[in-house]
């Protein structure tokens, strides 16, 4: 698997891009009493999340559950990839477009009593902000691509693991990572659509102030 989303610097809105994959195998382990596998992973670039939660899990009374059931792995990665992307989400819709709500709204109430020629908006900076929410729209989609394989790669598995409780356990964990992404992807989404309301109500408005971006008139 591989994650790809950016993280946008709130001071200098300047996009950083967060990439890191794993590489998984496993082949069936010979032993008298207990069906198991052989389990090698291999994590490039792991963010702090993803190490956090590994490392929870080793340190775990369940630990052993990886050599039954090899996708208890992936739910980690894929929980943690989550944990991360959502955390940028959240500071996407209520730093980024938060400000530029509150920005553009003080600049209309200003339209009573201010010259029109001084309500001038930052069209560039709106614009980035809309450019982030597409970005992590883009990386919910990803992601919840990624979940759908596990899941359909995990049903091939069901047969194998000797414990089905395990199986249907880690099956769960699966599908929660993708309402989790769903769940995120739409509060992107309504972000997205603050955006654009809100550049809406100033373009409509009959006293509306120049709008710039990089010092071009609009």
């Amino acid at each position: 698997m591989h994650f790809l989303g950016e993280v946008p610097e709130v001071d200098t809105r300047d996009p950083a891009w967060l990439k890191w994959g794993f590489i998984l195998t496993w082949q069936p382990r010979n032993s008298s009493t207990l069906a198991s596998f052989s389990i090698t992973v291999l994590v490039f670039q792991p963010p702090l999340e993803t190490l956090t939660q590994l490392l929870q899990f080793i340190q775990s009374s369940h630990w052993t559950d990886v050599t039954l059931d090899p996708y208890a792995l992936v739910s980690i990665c894929l929980a943690s990839w989550h944990q991360r992307i959502d955390e940028v989400a959240w500071e996407v819709n209520s730093t980024m477009v938060r400000a530029d709500e509150t920005d553009i709204f003080q600049r209309a109430r200003k339209l009573r009593r201010t010259p029109v020629s001084a309500l001038d908006l930052d069209l560039h900076r709106i614009h980035t902000s809309a450019k982030h929410a597409i970005f992590m729209t883009e990386a919910m989609d990803a992601a919840i691509r990624s979940v759908d394989l596990a899941l359909s790669g995990h049903e091939t598995l069901r047969d194998q693991v000797v414990d089905s409780r395990l199986w249907e356990n880690t099956h769960r964990r699966l599908q929660h990572s993708g309402e989790l992404f769903q769940s995120t992807k739409l509060r992107t989404a309504s972000a997205q659509a603050r955006i654009k309301n809100t550049v809406d109500l100033v373009s409509e408005h009959p006293r509306t102030g120049t709008l710039t971006s990089r010092g071009k008139r609009y």
